[in-house]
């Protein structure tokens, strides 16, 4: 039986996953209930368990990015990095949001040795962009129909303007449902 730190240890790609390609290599890593719920009480963190959590840090070691939603992200408290004693480069923490709510101060454990991300509609107000420049790297991506990010294009920079090959996706269920949609 495997310890729970061993657990897609060893863990490989498709040689060269996202390189040659208009956008990065897209894996997703959710927590889901036997019955199918993405929470409890409205947040994730009531799901899974310490070998869930060792798993979760494996699969971020091994990209160049891990992003969330927006929703996730006001929910609870999240942390997008490594273990703080884990020598390995962090990944690049992206969060993806249509109107800046995100809470970053207050809902985002940081990692002081991981750059931020904020993905942000073209359409979110500019007032909510100025406050998220002060605690995060931003980049206005266009919108689709309902304020929605065109996810697409949102690869599409994180590919080319970032160097991300290898993306992990934790959700929630909206992010999720918008790259499987998208087929991304």
């Amino acid at each position: 039986m495997l310890e729970e730190h061993e657990i897609y240890r060893d863990l490989a790609f498709p040689r060269h996953a996202g390189e040659g390609s208009a956008r990065p290599y897209v894996f997703i890593n959710m927590v889901a209930s036997v019955d199918g719920r993405t929470a409890v009480e409205g947040k994730a963190s009531g799901l899974g368990t310490a070998a869930d959590r060792s798993v979760m840090r494996t699969l971020r070691s091994k990209s160049d990015a891990v992003m969330v939603g927006g929703g996730t992200l006001r929910a609870e408290k999240v942390s997008l990095g490594l273990d703080t004693d884990d020598p390995r480069p962090r990944p690049l923490a992206v969060i993806w949001t249509a109107t800046g709510d995100v809470g970053l101060h207050c809902n985002l454990v940081r990692d002081p040795h991981q750059s931020l991300l904020v993905l942000l509609s073209e359409d979110a107000d500019e007032g909510v962009e100025r406050n998220l420049r002060d605690l995060a790297q931003v980049r206005r991506v266009p919108a689709r129909a309902g304020a929605m990010i065109d996810t697409e294009k949102a690869l599409q920079i994180l590919k080319t303007e970032y160097g991300i090959d290898l993306l992990l996706c934790e959700g929630g269920p909206t992010l999720n449902h918008a790259l499987i949609s998208a087929n991304l």
